[in-house]
């Protein structure tokens, strides 16, 4: 039986702007002392990130969690598309059984202060880094993710016979059952990637397991970017939402008149949110690309996988598209008005031009 020893990494992911110059905020943190470069072990030419996220060490501080104490590493990466990842790493001094890990991330996951600490940490950045940060403010919505970084030098035997245990599959699903099904075990069996002898990466909705030779930290990072990729496509659903019933409601108050441009008004409007949107959107698309490495880009395609970024993405599209429509429909009703006012006006100059004609005709009767 596999017992765990290596480091176990919480996520706590927020968007708090519709951009973040990188450049300028890299600038503004060296100048601290905190800011430091963002590096992959592989080599870029496989993996091309548009515009690399500014990395942030926070520095280590003590927590207790089940009545022991725990020195963390606290990170963050400020992203261009206006995501804010803080990660806390939990390093283990000795090598702890499943269930005992199982256990520790359950109250990781319920300690409230690392979430406190992190929404602390998050407004300092904001109130550092104001000048950077375009439509600033904190969504109050997040995401939260497990990574099990297991050290590869520790396993003894095969490190696939971790799946031969029950307590590995409660672990990944986070479920409280005496025993999963088979079905829900094959599920973690399909989400498993094996590279070489002594690795094995298995990626869930809401936690991960690595165990990789020498590139733990790159898998990490790309778990990482899917899941602020996640993040920015809910926020821009819910954004798209609130703008779609801000328009059906204003076309439900205001009933325009013939001389009205409240249509004309709208029609804009749409267009520039479906703009905006869409530029935004298409720059989180293409923000990561993983060019020749079959290895990560499986990596990537699993947890976007995982994490139902299609679904998301498609609501996105959806509501975009319907955004597209309504502006069209704004359009067709502006240009509409504007010929019917055309006709009264020709209608007007015609009975203007006929006045004359009929106070003759009067005149001479």
């Amino acid at each position: 039986m596999q017992n765990f020893n290596g480091q176990i990494i919480y996520y706590r992911v927020f968007d708090i702007a519709a951009e973040i110059d990188t450049n300028l905020a890299r600038e503004l943190l060296s100048k601290q002392s905190v800011a430091e470069h963002f590096k992959l072990r592989r080599s870029s030419r496989e993996m091309v990130i548009e515009q690399a996220p500014v990395v942030m060490n926070l520095g280590t501080f003590d927590q207790t969690i089940n009545h022991r104490d725990f020195p963390i590493l606290g990170q963050a990466k400020l992203w261009s598309f206006g995501a804010v990842s803080i990660s806390f790493r939990l390093e283990l001094s000795q090598s702890i059984s499943i269930q005992e890990l199982k256990s520790l991330a359950a109250s990781i996951e319920m300690e409230n202060s690392l979430h406190e600490h992190a929404l602390e940490i998050v407004k300092k950045l904001i109130h550092q880094l104001g000048s950077c940060l375009t439509n600033q403010g904190v969504w109050d919505q997040y995401e939260d993710y497990l990574i099990y970084n297991m050290d590869p030098h520790q396993i003894k035997g095969d490190i696939k016979s971790i799946l031969d245990q029950e307590e590995f599959y409660q672990l990944i699903f986070t479920e409280e059952v005496d025993q999963l099904s088979e079905g829900q075990k094959n599920l973690i069996r399909q989400s498993s990637i094996q590279y070489g002898k002594n690795d094995l990466i298995v990626i869930d909705w809401n936690s991960a397991f690595i165990c990789s030779q020498g590139d733990s930290q790159d898998v990490a990072d790309v778990i990482e970017f899917a899941l602020c990729q996640l993040l920015e496509l809910r926020y821009y659903d819910e954004l798209l939402d609130r703008k779609l019933s801000s328009l059906y409601k204003s076309i439900q108050n205001k009933e325009p008149s013939l001389l009205s441009n409240q249509y004309n008004k709208f029609s804009h409007e749409a267009a520039v949110v479906y703009i905006e949107i869409s530029d935004i959107v298409e720059k989180i698309q293409n923000s990561l690309k993983v060019i020749g490495d079959f290895y990560y880009a499986r990596i990537f395609r699993l947890s976007v996988e995982k994490f139902r970024c299609s679904d998301w993405q498609k609501s996105v599209d959806s509501k975009l598209n319907n955004l597209a429509e309504v502006s069209r429909l704004f359009h067709s009703q502006v240009n509409e008005r504007r010929n019917q006012l055309l006709e009264i006006i020709i209608i007007v100059l015609i009975a203007v031009e006929l006045i004359p004609f009929i106070q003759g005709l009067m005149a001479k009767f």
